[in-house]
């Protein structure tokens, strides 16, 4: 049974991911914020650091938002002040998926050759952890 219907974006939505209360939309080079109880925008972030399609997103309990744009870097927001505090760089290819785990932050990419590649990052520190290939 369908109980609402949240017109979330212009375009196709490509990633969903649920945090609390809210559920988080992308499509082309935005992402939307909405609140499930009133289905009602939050947020709607445009940034420069997304120059394409966000394929995938992820949330810590920390409250940070993260995305993967079909680009060599994961882009990562403060939900709480909505601010972008920037990117991480490590990929040769574009990333495709995001996971988070306990304080670590899996990001898998194209890797060279078609060969997958699996960076894992602690987010304690926000340092580049382990690269896998």
């Amino acid at each position: 049974v369908i109980i609402a219907t949240i017109e979330a974006h212009s375009s196709p939505v490509l990633c969903l991911k649920s945090f609390r209360n809210l559920i988080i939309s992308s499509a082309s080079r935005n992402i939307r914020i909405w609140d499930l109880n009133d289905n009602k925008l939050v947020s709607d972030i445009v940034s420069p650091n997304l120059s394409t399609f966000v394929k995938s997103l992820a949330v810590s309990t920390e409250k940070k938002l993260l995305a993967a744009a079909c680009e060599k870097q994961v882009t990562l927001w403060d939900l709480r002040q909505s601010s972008n505090e920037g990117v991480l760089k490590g990929h040769k290819e574009e990333v495709r998926c995001l996971h988070i785990a306990n304080n670590y932050l899996f990001t898998a990419g194209k890797g060279l050759s078609n060969s997958g590649s699996l960076l894992v990052w602690d987010m304690r520190f926000m340092n580049f952890a382990h690269p896998l290939e």
